[in-house]
Order: structure tokens, then C-alpha cells, then sequence
């Protein structure tokens, strides 16, 4: 859903973003309606939008603010604060602040909030206080309101498609109408949920499926809720939980600990090599054959590629390969490489200092997520989560060109700027390749990467665990020193030789920073994606405690804020991904 900024048109936005900030101080609830609006309708960032709203939020109170401070200045309104029952009343305002600015956030409107902030200006109570309670809460109560707002627009999008706007409009205006928002939203959701509005938009998906995946027959969206909710928002309430289970333990950074033997437990930042060299005797038949270098920070791109094609000889990798960085997240910087001119393109665009991966080619349609759980004092881990992953595709019709079959798909129209080519992190496809008319029933894929980022369909595959695969992934856990929670990335040739534990390459480990990627099956209601993640961070601070309790010491906030700011940094410097 967020937009990447460098596509937005900063000076056409400029007038909608004024008047979002002047709507603010008028009447907050318009305001997040509007800011829905833009979010859902014109894709604008989330993040400017929350901190414009919320600026002009908390502009709006302290002007209310000032006013009553202003009329104190009036004789009339002089001799009656001078009197006993106003020094009472500022008594009592005094005592019960943060209260009162809490219920006129909750109960928005002039009746309720413009007396109750006029009278703490006329009143004289201390504006720095004032200022403190009107910025926590506006800071909590927009983000969340707006989370609701765009989540259950999404959701009607998702449903019955962008063409029943008034239905849309309406049902915005009810979910920004106040303190009934989540009774009423959770109603309609439900009555959504029942009429399954639009399924034939998403139809035709059931009759394909890749090599070796069950059918996607029972596909009811193209996407998730939590998929359209922009990050910024999504992650609102996992921040707030994440912040309580840190006073309860008495840090925030405790899972950094969780895996002690990865860097920061795999949290963020990590070598993905590192888990790779971990695991050693015969556990390591079940890795993608791999070797790996540091991009000489001072040679050419021809010097280092002469010395990855010594490598692969030595370890017997060929062409086409998967090159990868070692630093990565949600597909950035992974491209298939065909031949050696490829390669040199590839390293020559890599970061100077960075290391990278080149990975033997799985040739699997089948792609899953294994999540792996095992506390530190029991002998034995499980696996709660497996997510088959289906790579963005279209299907042909035998006369319709890609460009135009991506137009009409909705899942890969949501993704379109991707696929054709027109964002510098992934490369898409030349004009040749979109002019391509499929025949009737090929599908065409759209990208390598299966995330979700690019238009990679996750779906929820637990009923698939059988105990031989767990007790596979079991071995191969233990395998790795002090490795108690994570998410394996593999590929494998039909989903009945995996229930069996066989046939599948592990192409990538991550730790403690992986979701049970299940989370994202457009199945799956938004409330049980929430129980979900609430529940996996609770574990991740329970393992990390006992860790602790066993002598491991957490990370600093300082090394955690130094290995997202590399994160970030090198993630902007990949090569696009394919």
C-alpha cells in the first residue's frame, strides 16, 4: 500500500496535505477520514499522513487551549476566577488532567472537548502539562483510529473491488463516527465475510497452481487485510505490546538474546551466512549448496567475479545461480544470475565492503515457510507454523499481451509499477517481454522472489504439519548451537514428500526477527493476525528471559538503532531485485 516516496508528486500533494492539517484543527475524526481517503484511494505515504493529522490534532487543542487562556483577560471572566468555585474547579481540573484529555479524545466534538481544553486555558492550569497529555494521547489514539479506519477501507476494497465507492464512503464515515468504531466495524466486517462479495475477481486462481502446491480452490481475496494496511500503521499496536513486554521484563531489547549465538538473536541486521555455517554433519544436506564473498572495497567488479567463479568451481555451483546479499529482508537485492556477464552486472551495482551469497538454483515451484520453536529447557522444538508461498503469476488466455493480463489480474495489478518495471528496487520486465501473449491456461511468473513485497501469495499451510517433518526441522535446529526460534525459507518438490520431510532445500534461515509468515493468508481475519504476532512476540520475550536467567546479556538500544540504520542503508544500495 505505501508508495515509495521518490513516485509521489510532492507538489500535487502539497494542497491536500494543507488542507488535511488545517481539517485537523477543526474537527480530528474529518481529518482521519480524509487521511484514510488519500491512504486508500491516492496511496499516499502513511507516515507523513499520521504525523500531518496528528500535528494538526494536537495544534487544534492547544489553540482551544490559548483561547480559554485569551478570555481570562476579559473582566468578566477575571472577577469570576477569582472566585471560590473556580478555584475549586481548578482544583479538580488539576487533579484529574489526564483523564478528562483522554475521555474528549474518546468522545470527540465540540459539545465535549472544546469546553473541557477552553477550561483548562481559562483555568490557568500549566500549559507544559497540558501540552504533555494532548501529545501522548493524540499520539496513540490517531495512529490506532486511523489503523481501524484504513484497515476496514481495505477490507471493502478487498471484498466487493474499488467500484462500489459510495459503499466505501459511507462505511468510512461510520468507522471515523467515535467511541462505536471497532462495535460497529467488527459488525460490518462479519457481514462481509458471510456475503463473500466480488469472489469472481479471484476465481480463476483455483483452477492453476505451481508444481507440487496444493490448489489455491479455496481463495477467497487476492489479498490480505493486513496486507493493505500500510506498515506504518499495521505495526502501531505490535510497538505498544512490544513496549509493555518490555517494562515486565524489565528491558526492551531482551529478545536480542533469544538465539544468543546469532547477532542481535537474528532480531535484524544479521549475517544470514552465519546460520547457514552453523549447522554442520549431516544436517547439512538439507542446505542449497552456497559459497560466499566480501565485494572488494577497493578492486573492480571483473577482479571479484573471477574469484566467485573459482569459488563455484571449487564447490561445484553453475549457472544460473542465486545471487543474494548477506544483509537482506523481504527479497531485496535477490536476482537470478544466468551466465557470468550477468554476475559481473551484479557485483559491479553491489556495495563496496558488503558481502554476498551465491546460492545453487532449487528447481522447485514449491516454496514454504518452517517455523521452528523450542524452549531453552526443553529438549525437543516444534513446528506451529508452515506457509506455502506461491510466486506472483498471471495466467494467459491466448490473446491478452503480460501488460495486459497484469492490468486485469488484481493481485498483480497491485503490484503492477513492479512488474513493469518501473521501480529502481526490482527490475520487472523490458517492453518485449509485457508485449508476450501467453497461451490459454500458461502461467506466466512474474518475478523470481516469492514475497510478498512483489505480489507473492502466502497461504496457511498447518494442516500440512505432519510429526516426520517436525521431527526433521527439529534435528536440523538443534544442529545449530543455542537456536530456539526462527523461520526456515525452502523450496521442495511436492508437498507429500515434504509431510514426509524429504525432497526440500533450505535456501534461507531467519531468526528471531521472522513472522509465522501465515499471518499474511488473505484468509485470515484481521483480529486472528493480531493474536497471532501478540502471541509470537509474548514467546520471543519468554525464551529471551530464560536465556537471560542462563547468563546471556542483552544487547544495548545504541547496537540495536547501529544494525537497523545498516540495514537500511545497504538495503537502498542493492542491485534491483528480479
Amino acid at each position: 500500500m505505501n508508495v515509495d516516496v521518490s513516485s509521489v508528486d510532492v507538489p500535487g500533494f502539497v494542497g491536500p496535505y494543507l488542507a488535511l492539517f488545517v481539517t485537523a484543527i477543526a474537527y480530528e475524526n474529518v481529518a482521519i477520514l480524509a487521511a484514510a481517503y488519500l491512504i486508500i484511494e491516492h496511496e499516499a505515504s502513511a507516515l507523513p499522513v499520521t504525523l500531518i493529522v496528528l500535528t494538526g490534532i494536537v495544534t487544534g487543542d492547544w489553540l482551544i487551549y490559548g483561547l480559554g487562556a485569551a478570555a481570562r483577560h476579559f473582566p468578566v471572566v477575571r472577577r469570576w476566577l477569582g472566585g471560590e468555585r473556580a478555584i475549586r474547579s481548578r482544583r479538580w481540573l488539576d487533579d484529574h488532567l489526564l483523564t478528562l484529555v483522554i475521555a474528549a479524545r474518546l468522545f470527540p466534538g465540540p459539545g465535549v472537548l472544546f469546553p473541557t481544553f477552553a477550561a483548562f486555558g481559562g483555568l490557568g492550569i500549566p500549559f507544559w502539562r497540558f501540552a504533555r497529555a494532548t501529545v501522548i494521547t493524540a499520539a496513540f489514539y490517531t495512529p490506532l483510529v486511523l489503523l481501524l479506519v484504513v484497515s476496514f477501507g481495505s477490507a471493502v476494497a478487498t471484498r466487493i473491488g474499488w467500484s462500489a465507492r459510495v459503499f466505501l464512503v459511507a462505511a468510512l464515515v461510520v468507522a471515523a463516527a467515535g467511541p462505536w468504531t471497532q462495535r460497529l466495524s467488527r459488525w460490518i466486517w462479519a457481514v462481509l465475510e458471510q456475503i463473500h462479495l466480488d469472489a469472481s475477481a479471484v476465481r480463476w486462481l483455483g483452477q492453476f497452481t505451481h508444481r507440487g502446491m496444493p490448489r489455491l480452490a479455496d481463495l477467497r481475496a487476492h489479498g490480505s487485510i493486513a496486507e493493505h494496511i500500510p506498515p506504518p500503521l499495521f505495526y502501531v499496536p505490535l510497538v505498544l505490546q512490544w513496549i509493555g513486554l518490555g517494562v515486565r521484563y524489565r528491558s526492551f531489547t531482551l529478545p536480542t538474546i533469544a538465539n544468543p549465538n546469532i547477532e542481535l538473536a537474528g532480531l535484524l541486521g544479521e549475517s544470514k551466512v552465519s546460520y547457514l555455517d552453523q549447522i554442520q554433519g549431516e544436517e547439512r544436506k538439507w542446505l542449497a549448496p552456497y559459497l560466499s564473498l566480501v565485494r572488494g572495497p577497493n578492486v573492480p567488479a571483473a577482479a571479484d567475479v573471477k574469484a566467485a567463479l573459482f569459488q563455484m568451481s571449487e564447490v561445484g555451483l553453475h549457472f544460473p545461480i542465486v545471487a543474494k546479499p548477506d544483509i537482506g529482508w523481504r527479497g531485496y537485492g535477490v536476482r537470478l544470475i544466468q551466465d557470468a556477464d550477468e554476475l559481473n552486472t551484479y557485483v559491479d551495482g553491489f556495495p563496496r565492503g558488503a558481502r554476498l551469497i551465491l546460492q545453487k538454483t532449487i528447481d522447485y515451484d514449491g516454496e514454504a515457510g518452517v517455523f521452528y520453536l523450542r524452549q531453552p529447557d526443553e529438549p525437543h522444538g516444534r513446528v506451529p507454523s508452515l506457509t506455502l508461498r506461491y510466486f506472483p503469476f498471471v495466467v494467459g488466455d491466448g490473446h491478452s499481451t503480460v501488460r495486459e493480463l497484469v492490468d486485469k489480474e488484481p493481485r498483480a495489478n497491485w503490484k503492477a509499477q513492479l512488474h513493469l518495471g518501473m521501480r529502481s528496487q526490482h527490475r520487472g520486465f523490458a517492453s518485449e517481454q509485457l508485449d508476450q501473449v501467453p497461451a490459454a491456461g500458461e502461467i506466466f511468473r512474474l518475478a523470481f522472489i516469492g514475497s510478498n513485497r512483489v505480489g507473492g501469495l502466502y497461504r496457511d499451510a498447518s494442516a500440512y504439519i505432519t510429526p516426520e517433518l517436525e521431527r526433521c526441522f527439529d534435528m536440523i535446529s538443534r544442529a545449530m548451537p543455542e537456536f530456539y526460534i526462527g523461520r526456515y525459507d525452502i523450496r521442495f518438490a511436492s508437498i507429500d514428500r515434504l509431510q514426509q520431510g524429504q525432497d526440500f532445500a533450505i535456501i534461507e534461515i531467519n531468526g528471531a526477527g521472522a513472522e509465522a509468515i501465515h499471518v499474511w493468508d488473505p484468509n485470515m481475519g484481521l483480529g486472528e493476525v493480531y493474536r497471532t504476532l501478540f502471541t509470537y512476540q509474548e514467546t520471543l520475550f519468554r525464551i529471551s528471559a530464560k536465556n537471560r536467567d542462563r547468563g546471556f546479556t542483552p544487547a544495548s538500544m545504541s547496537q540495536l538503532l547501529r544494525a537497523i540504520r545498516k540495514q537500511n542503508a545497504l538495503i537502498r544500495r542493492y542491485p534491483p531485485s528480479s
